[in-house]
């Protein structure tokens, strides 16, 4: 599957789940231009237009992870930590760890920031 491909799709699956809206402009279906470029589109009977954005400005957007991943709060448990300074990674005593409970999007928007192709991430959602 391209990148072209993966990003139509994970649109369009974020729009079934309520992602109508990105700075401030309405929409109700996407358009991939090339690997850098999505046209989202709007028509209805009273109004039509379009918006050019980048694919980091809609995969990276609050709105569009919180559709595609949802706000199902997940739990997550880290054995090692980071020293208050956050210079150097400790390790706990054993059964020892930290839980964060966060919602699904928030784990799932960093995760894809650490990626070197958060496409390629995203993927393995669809």
């Amino acid at each position: 599957m391209t990148n072209e491909q993966i990003l139509h799709k994970a649109i369009k699956k974020a729009i079934k789940s309520g992602f109508q809206e990105l700075g401030g402009f309405f929409f109700d279906d996407c358009k991939v231009i090339n690997k850098d470029l999505v046209e989202l589109t709007h028509n209805s009977r009273y109004s039509s237009g379009y918006k050019k954005l980048s694919v980091n400005d809609i995969i990276f957007s609050h709105d569009f992870v919180k559709s595609f991943w949802g706000e199902k709060l997940i739990s997550i448990h880290i054995d090692k930590y980071l020293d208050p300074d956050g210079l150097r990674a400790t390790i706990g005593t054993a059964g020892t760890y930290i839980k964060f409970i966060i919602p699904a999007w928030q784990y799932h928007l960093q995760q894809m920031v650490l990626c070197e192709e958060p496409l390629k991430y995203i993927k393995k959602f669809l």
